[in-house]
């Protein structure tokens, strides 16, 4: 396991999720499986070298603290254009024509991080739950500034299938049931599908759900968003993401009410860079 209390999100926000820190990254060995499993109509063998990958998703706490930095950060030049690349993957880095919200005050607002006046995490008093209505801009801007980078989808991938185990669901291969994770609006212990902001958890709030490595909520409570432009598996080669000028990006891992069918590890999903939805989160890998 990789801890990474130094990182500027935990160093003055909450940073204990679950008794360890909430920046904590869980250590992912050099993997070969097959990207897609069976859901995928293209399927294809992908191999990812050893990396590190944020354990829990990125709570409130983390990216208010991102927020309050925001303004100076981005008065200094920043994001700076080649910035959050993966180490083994050319080309996977910060454009300057990707558009950033203005100010803090724009970002923590209605046309930020408050998107949906019922179901949005930002103003619950909840610094351990995830931070939803971030876009992939967003998300990708928050990990540069935190020393780190978003995760590709094989890498993501490979957590939530543990590689060569080829895991139907980040725990194993038995069908979901609420201890696992908080899908179909389940997660306060209500109905199926009797939705409120109440079902989106705190992070790591249902351990016997965690993956192969350690790695919570790789199925429900957000869907998180990864590097790769979407589109159907090429022929993959050793460390490969999908780089491109396209604007709609993969995301993974279905939400807080997404149904059980689709809390499969390999589900994808996609939306415009900037889109920002109350399902939306995210986690980052390590620059190693």
């Amino acid at each position: 396991e990789a801890s990474v209390e130094s990182s500027p999100s935990c160093r003055d926000a909450l940073t204990e999720c679950q008794s360890e820190s909430c920046c904590a990254r869980a250590s992912v060995p050099a993997q070969t499986f097959t990207l897609g499993t069976n859901l995928e109509p293209s399927t294809s063998t992908a191999s990812v070298s050893a990396y590190s990958l944020d354990k829990f998703e990125v709570t409130v706490g983390r990216f208010r603290a991102f927020i309050d930095a925001y303004d100076d950060w981005r008065k200094a030049g920043n994001p700076a254009v080649g910035a959050g690349a993966h180490p083994r993957i050319p080309g996977s880095v910060w454009q300057a024509a990707w558009p950033l919200p203005a100010s803090a005050s724009v970002l923590r607002g209605t046309a930020g991080v408050q998107c949906s006046a019922a179901t949005q995490t930002f103003t619950l008093g909840r610094d351990r739950a995830p931070i939803n209505c971030v876009s992939w801009v967003e998300a990708f801007a928050f990990c540069i500034w935190d020393g780190a980078r978003l995760p590709t989808e094989a890498e993501w991938e490979a957590a939530a299938t543990g590689g060569d185990a080829g895991w139907a669901f980040p725990w194993g291969n038995e069908q979901p049931e609420p201890t696992r994770a908080a899908y179909d609006c389940i997660g306060n212990g209500s109905q199926a599908q009797e939705c409120s902001v109440a079902d989106i958890l705190d992070v790591g709030s249902k351990p016997s759900g965690s993956g192969r490595w350690g790695h919570q909520d790789l199925a429900g409570n957000v869907w998180e968003w990864a590097l790769d432009v979407y589109g159907v598996y090429p022929a993959i080669e050793q460390d490969y993401a999908n780089l491109g000028d396209d604007v709609y990006r993969s995301i993974r891992g279905s939400g807080w009410f997404s149904t059980g069918a689709d809390l499969r590890s390999a589900i994808r999903y996609n939306s415009l860079m900037t889109a920002r939805r109350n399902e939306f989160g995210f986690r980052c890998a390590g620059l190693d």
